[in-house]
């Protein structure tokens, strides 16, 4: 019996001693788990506010292209393969380069309406819109896209080569101090009589933009040219012809008063 006790109290004392080095432990163990739970539920709730950030994020841009698409399909009338076309043109042109979806789509919609391009061509002048208007300071984009367009039809220009003119017209207003929009109107305005007389499209923009510079008035100085050429054509000369005939006439008139008259018979 008193063996059984003796066995009985050392059970307890080893079991006690058992009892606080695991308490230990457990209470160690404990603590390290409430800030490994602290932990967690910080990481969770971290995660979950990128989750819904990213979430919101992938919305707002779904929204974004929605509209985008929506800009091209209503501004252009495309349906099926032809939207789907136009929508990768907007799509390469908005990942190449720092704008809004509204101006990249506005541009593709815009320039595939009033020069029906699509694919390259199209996105080469979108692109050179966007950079003339956002970083160049050339004008609205509506503005850029609409005078662009005109003057590059008034002169036939092929899709290949559209950019380029662009390039060049932006070119003349910066060394001339005429304002891009200004400088295509004008092109286009007078793209007619430019070619009548044997001008080329930067023979033309470059003397409207020299008028400009040194203070020439440009509608004036080109109507009356466009009226020689309705002079001309009535008395069955060529532009070419006509105005080499008046020159040496002007030239070598015997005073101002004769020179001026001359002036004033050919160009109103």
């Amino acid at each position: 019996m008193a063996e059984m006790k003796g066995i009985t109290q050392a059970i307890i004392n080893i079991k006690g001693n058992m009892d606080k080095s695991v308490q230990k432990s457990v209470d160690k163990a404990t603590k390290s788990m409430k800030g490994l739970k602290v932990a967690c539920v910080a990481s969770a709730t971290a995660i979950a506010g990128a989750m819904v950030g990213a979430t919101k994020y992938l919305l707002d841009v779904g929204k974004e292209l929605d509209g985008a698409y929506d800009t091209i399909r209503i501004g252009t009338g495309a349906t099926g393969k032809q939207l789907e076309g136009l929508k990768g043109d907007f799509e390469k042109v908005f990942a190449s380069m720092p704008t809004t979806s509204e101006n990249a789509s506005q541009a593709i919609a815009d320039f595939n309406t009033r020069l029906g391009l699509s694919g390259k061509s199209l996105q080469q002048v979108s692109k050179q819109a966007l950079y003339l208007s956002e970083n160049l300071g050339a004008g609205e984009l509506t503005a850029v896209i609409e005078k662009s367009s005109r003057a590059l039809q008034a002169w036939n220009v092929s899709e290949d080569e559209m950019s380029n003119k662009m390039d060049y017209l932006f070119k003349v207003s910066q060394s001339t101090g005429i304002g891009y929009t200004e400088l295509a109107e004008k092109t286009q305005k007078y793209g007619a009589t430019f070619q009548a007389l044997g001008y080329d499209f930067e023979s033309a923009s470059t003397m409207i933009g020299q008028f400009v510079k040194n203070g020439v008035d440009v509608d004036s100085t080109l109507a009356g040219m466009r009226t020689s050429l309705g002079k001309l054509t009535a008395k069955g000369m060529s532009a070419s012809e006509g105005f080499e005939e008046y020159y040496y006439k002007i030239k070598n008139a015997t005073s101002e008063t004769e020179a001026m008259s001359l002036a004033s018979e050919i160009f109103g």
